[in-house]
C-alpha cells in the first residue's frame, strides 16, 4: 500500500470483512473510502491505531497487537474485540454511545500499568475479560457504563493485591468468572 494514493474498499452484499496487517507501529488505517464492511480487524506487530469514525457501515472493530491499541469508533460500532494489547483505550465516536460489548483478550500487563484498558462507551452492557494475568493493584480495567452491565472474566491471574475492575457508573454488575486466581474487585 506504499504506492496507494487513494484506495477504495466497497463490500457487497451480506456480511463483509477487512483485514488489515501491518508491521511496526502504525498511527491508524491507510487513507480509505471504506463502505459496505460491517467488520475490521487489524493485525499489528506494534502499537496501532484504528480509526473508524469516517467510516459508515462497520459495526465490529477487532484489534490485535503487542503494544497499545487505540480504537475511536464510528457511530455504526457495537462490537469491540482487542487481543494482546499492553494497554487500550476505546472511544465511542458516536454522537449517543452505542458500544455495547468489549472482549479484552491476552492482555500483556506490564508491572506499574494503570488502567491497563478503558473502554469509554455508556451504552456497554457487556465486558469481557479473558486470558489475561493483571500484575499490579489499581484500576486495570475501567468502563464507563451507565445501565446494568455484565462483567465475564475467564482464565485471568490476578496480581498479589487482585484486580480492580472500575464500573463506578453503573447500575448494576453481574459478574460471572471462571478459572480465576485471586480476587477480583468490582468498583460501583
Amino acid at each position: 500500500m506504499k504506492h496507494c494514493k487513494h484506495l477504495t474498499v466497497a463490500g457487497g452484499a451480506g456480511s463483509d470483512t477487512l483485514t488489515y496487517y501491518t508491521a511496526g507501529t502504525v498511527a491508524a488505517l491507510p487513507a480509505a473510502t471504506i463502505t459496505g464492511v460491517e467488520t475490521i480487524n487489524m493485525v499489528s506487530t506494534g502499537a496501532a491505531t484504528i480509526d473508524v469514525s469516517n467510516v459508515v457501515g462497520v459495526t465490529s472493530l477487532g484489534i490485535t497487537t503487542v503494544g497499545d491499541a487505540n480504537i475511536d469508533s464510528s457511530g455504526n460500532v457495537t462490537t469491540v474485540t482487542v487481543k494482546g494489547a499492553q494497554t487500550v483505550a476505546i472511544d465511542d465516536g458516536a454522537t449517543t454511545d452505542i458500544i455495547t460489548t468489549v472482549v479484552f483478550d491476552s492482555l500483556l500487563d506490564a508491572a506499574g500499568t494503570a488502567d491497563l484498558a478503558t473502554a469509554t462507551s455508556t451504552a456497554l452492557t457487556s465486558l469481557t475479560l479473558k486470558d489475561t494475568t493483571l500484575t499490579d493493584a489499581g484500576d486495570d480495567v475501567v468502563s464507563t457504563a451507565t445501565g446494568a452491565i455484565t462483567v465475564n472474566v475467564s482464565n485471568t491471574t490476578l496480581g498479589a493485591a487482585g484486580g480492580d475492575l472500575l464500573v463506578s457508573a453503573a447500575t448494576s454488575v453481574t459478574l460471572n468468572t471462571t478459572d480465576i486466581t485471586k480476587n477480583v474487585v468490582i468498583t460501583l
